[in-house]
């Protein structure tokens, strides 16, 4: 199965069969898995907790937006460019159902924000302003 993964629990991480790095706990009674054979760097606790822990990509975030060196489909934090009115957080690993979210602004106004199975979409991002994000789903 892969090497470097944690797998831990009642019937765990039954499709991984080459995908590397990844944490996998299950107390649950039914299966907690990764979504594809050759996942890789994938984190469920319990079907609770749950994403690729790869960096997403930004987008339409105004010009030199920069992230958090250990950002990740899970959590992170990111700052907007000049000129930015809006920013698309893209998920490393798509979902199989839109993640719940929370964003917060560390100054300012929180964003209205939007989530779909790809992204973390902030509709109404600020001009430079930091976030923090947390999203979680399989």
């Amino acid at each position: 199965t892969g090497s470097r993964n944690l797998i831990l629990g009642n019937a765990p991480a039954g499709t991984l069969t080459t995908g590397d790095e990844n944490m996998i706990f299950s107390s649950k009674n039914t299966a907690v898995d990764v979504p594809a054979a050759a996942t890789s760097q994938w984190l469920s606790i319990n079907d609770v907790i749950v994403g690729s822990m790869n960096p997403p990509t930004l987008s339409s975030c105004g010009t030199g937006p920069t992230q958090g060196a250990q950002n990740s489909d899970i959590r992170g934090n990111l700052t907007t460019g000049t000129g930015a009115t809006a920013c698309t957080v893209t998920f490393a690993t798509p979902k199989s159902a839109a993640p719940s979210c929370i964003v917060t602004a560390r100054s300012g106004t929180p964003p209205v924000y939007t989530t779909s199975t790809a992204a973390l979409t902030l509709s109404t991002a600020a001009e430079s302003a930091t976030y923090d994000y947390f999203c979680s789903g399989k």
